[in-house]
């Protein structure tokens, strides 16, 4: 046991905490976030107060175009894979960038599908009569928790991106030159259990 801790504290040592978590970066990440999930919200609630016509129906057109949930769960699974494999081959520049673009393309889709889903219950709501408190709160609840989900899994989409981006005086990206220095079977392990992650995902 003794041997396994002095291995991991020794492989761990090269990963600089300090620089890949910090307050103002997931400030950052929740600010990013916020922001694109409040765009749409006017923009669906504007839809509902048009008459029917050619104009509200090129927006209700927009708004189901941009709340894509299929396209979501595909560009996210592709960058949650090109990020398990960055543990297996973290000079990749080429991959890290590539990873980047794809994680950061979910992250748009996924932060607009949530604020489609958002104004698009509070549309629901306004047209509602006679709607009791039990039935309110019960909705209110699956959208607050149902937010929170989505609004977690795009922050991670986004923290995996900024792992990508983070550079140190070099020029380097700091999370890549961390893991370069890790043995690989440890990085193998970091991969599966990325890998694993995204499958139990998947069947869930």
């Amino acid at each position: 046991m003794t041997t396994v801790n002095s291995y991991l504290k020794k492989q761990l040592n090269y990963i600089d905490f300090g620089s890949l978590w910090a307050p103002r970066i997931w400030k950052r990440g929740v600010k990013f976030i916020s922001f694109f999930t409040l765009v749409p919200i006017p923009v669906v609630l504007f839809s509902n107060e048009l008459s029917v016509g050619v104009t509200k129906e090129y927006f209700d057109n927009a708004i189901a175009e941009a709340n894509g949930p299929h396209l979501w769960n595909i560009a996210a699974s592709a960058g949650f894979l090109l990020f398990a494999a960055l543990f297996l081959f973290p000079r990749s520049v080429r991959l890290a960038g590539l990873t980047k673009f794809t994680l950061d393309n979910a992250l748009a889709v996924g932060a607009l599908s949530l604020g489609v889903i958002i104004g698009q219950v509070l549309t629901a709501l306004m047209k509602m009569q006679n709607i009791s408190s039990n039935q309110l709160f019960t909705l209110f609840a699956l959208t607050f928790f149902g937010s929170i989900y989505i609004f977690s899994a795009n922050f991670i989409l986004w923290y995996c991106s900024k792992l990508t981006t983070i550079r140190n005086q070099s020029a380097e990206i700091i999370f890549l030159t961390n893991i370069n220095g890790i043995d690989i079977k440890l990085r193998l392990v970091a991969f599966l259990i990325v890998l694993i992650s995204f499958i139990a995902s998947i069947i869930i």
